[in-house]
């Protein structure tokens, strides 16, 4: 017959399920501070001010017209259209730009200080979610639009930029955080924001080619 003792240990005793849930959970949802995204949001703020400064003599060389251009801007927006209709593209902004009379140099015009500026905010910390969302979108549409000229590196500027729009923003470093005094951010969202970026990243790593991780081409940006 077992003694109340022996009945004590086994209540006390973890459960294996419940262990492990723990564990995952403390994978997933690590405490952590707003200090990597500072850093993560100014190096990115930076690439994004140096890569729109850098393509500032270039911008309506590479993404005019076929006929104008390098290589076309309807060729790569041709290849990407048949891999994945979804995909933005400058296309899109010159239609739209057309319906408000607006000609196609000057909608590039528009898209290129538009990158320019969300790369600025997002170094200054200010209106940061939305500038990452502008980056994000304008880098898009760049790297589909020059398809032939896109490389490795634009692929990972597009992610992170993804998922730098997604994360708690507003730290303690930003003008966002001095100017509209928020909440401060739940360290467990910091955490998961953190852990998610790293699996997305290794995963890239660890495919043979990083710009075709997903299923489809959309997916893969994200």
């Amino acid at each position: 017959m077992s003694s109340p003792t022996s009945y004590a240990e086994a209540n006390v005793r973890p459960n294996p399920l419940h262990r492990g849930r723990q564990r995952f959970l403390g994978f997933l949802f690590p405490s952590e501070s707003d200090t990597w995204l500072t850093v993560f949001r100014i190096g990115l703020g930076l690439q994004v001010t140096l890569h729109a400064l850098f393509l500032r003599s270039d911008w309506h060389y590479l993404f005019t017209s076929s006929g104008k251009g390098l290589v076309g801007r309807e060729l790569g927006e041709a290849i990407t259209s048949f891999e994945s209709p979804l995909i933005p593209r400058f296309g899109w902004l010159i239609a739209v730009g057309r319906n408000l009379n607006m000609s196609e140099q000057t909608v590039l015009t528009v898209a290129w200080v538009a990158l320019l500026s969300a790369g600025c905010l997002l170094l200054l910390g200010l209106f940061s979610r939305p500038a990452a969302i502008i980056a994000w979108f304008v880098h898009l549409c760049a790297a589909e639009s020059g398809g032939l000229l896109a490389y490795g590196a634009d692929n990972f500027m597009t992610t992170a930029l993804f998922y730098l729009m997604l994360s708690p923003l507003s730290g303690r470093y930003s003008f966002d955080h001095w100017v509209a005094k928020p909440k401060p951010n739940n360290p467990q969202a910091l955490g998961f924001a953190r852990r998610v970026l790293e699996v997305r990243l290794l995963l890239c790593l660890l495919h043979r080619r990083p710009g075709k991780i997903s299923w489809q081409r959309l997916v893969g940006r994200l």
